[in-house]
């Protein structure tokens, strides 16, 4: 959770500890051996600031100050989206994960993709608004939904298929919705589905295998700078 203060942001660390991230130079992994030797002669230094509370060090925060903080919390999950970036009374941080992983399936299960859930949205806000008096209301949602047209047509088209066997009533809500597309925006939404969704569903396929046989994405840690002091 992030809060902002006087042009400061403030985001959760866990254990009821805040970082200023305006203050950061840098967040890296602590496995390194020279970020361990770091941390080592800053401990000598007395520069070090342990926000554990006595767990594993999961990250290393160097800020303006000259100070490297070092929290519990994995910052690349900030949101404890993985696991809870708090200390529970009652449920540890593996049994939070256990936990978070069933609340995110069972919600798939339920509810079906994102992407299905977007178009969804996004029909509803162009049926609502398509006819609206305000040109500029009208452009916008059209703006928005102009890919369902084709692309989120044969997104559903291949979500559905790929469904179909594994969970078949959200297979069948996306075919219903696939099908409000295809009334709404006529041939073309039937044509994208019909030729576009096929290439689609390949790829999803062929996809899925690669990370079955343990392929992984890792995206680069990125910490974006605001509120630069001016010189």
């Amino acid at each position: 959770m992030a809060q902002s203060s006087h042009n400061t942001e403030l985001v959760h660390v866990g254990f009821g500890n805040y970082l200023a991230m305006n203050k950061v130079l840098a967040i890296v992994t602590p496995g390194s051996a020279p970020i361990q030797r770091m941390v080592r002669e800053g401990k000598k230094k007395g520069i070090i600031i342990d926000i554990t509370s006595g767990r594993r060090t999961k990250a290393a925060v160097f800020t303006e100050t000259g100070n490297i903080l070092l929290p519990d919390v994995n910052l690349a999950d900030i949101h404890g989206q993985y696991r809870f970036n708090f200390r529970h009374p009652a449920i540890s941080s593996e049994q939070s994960k256990s936990f978070l992983d069933w609340a995110f399936q069972r919600d798939f299960d339920c509810n079906g993709p994102s992407l299905y859930r977007v178009c969804r949205t996004t029909l509803q806000g162009w049926k609502r608004y398509k006819d609206h008096p305000d040109r500029r209301i009208r452009e916008r949602f059209e703006r928005e939904a102009r890919q369902l047209k084709d692309v989120y047509c044969a997104a559903l088209w291949a979500m559905e298929k790929h469904l179909q066997k594994t969970n078949r009533p959200v297979s069948e809500k996306i075919r219903s919705l696939r099908r409000e597309l295809e009334t709404e925006f006529g041939i073309f939404a039937r044509a994208a589905a019909r030729l576009l969704g096929p290439l689609l569903l390949w790829a999803s396929r062929r996809e899925e295998k690669r990370l079955a046989c343990g392929k992984t994405y890792e995206p680069r840690t990125i910490i974006e700078r605001r509120n630069w002091a001016s010189a």
